[in-house]
């Protein structure tokens, strides 16, 4: 909500441009990107735990001097790390 929407000197002024009160966005799907460098002739595997303690392999990633991004469904959890390394 825009509180300051309609009656103060910003509005006055014209900073505001859209509606009073946006709708909130939706979310269908809860989900969490990691995001790394990978650097050219090099192995990369994303893993992803729960508990930090026991780690699952999610993908293989060839290096070739890029950013590159992996995201993963969360599901219905909301506890969800990710690590990558080199091997």
């Amino acid at each position: 909500m825009n509180w300051a929407k309609g009656w103060t000197a910003a509005d006055a002024y014209g900073i505001f441009t859209g509606p009073a009160n946006p709708t909130n966005p939706v979310s269908t799907a809860f989900v969490m990107a990691t995001g790394f460098q990978a650097d050219s002739g090099f192995t990369y595997v994303v893993e992803s735990s729960a508990d930090g303690i026991n780690w699952t392999p999610e993908t293989v990633v060839t290096g070739d001097g890029s950013y590159k991004l992996f995201v993963s469904d969360l599901g219905l959890s909301a506890n969800l790390l990710h690590r990558v390394s080199v091997q």
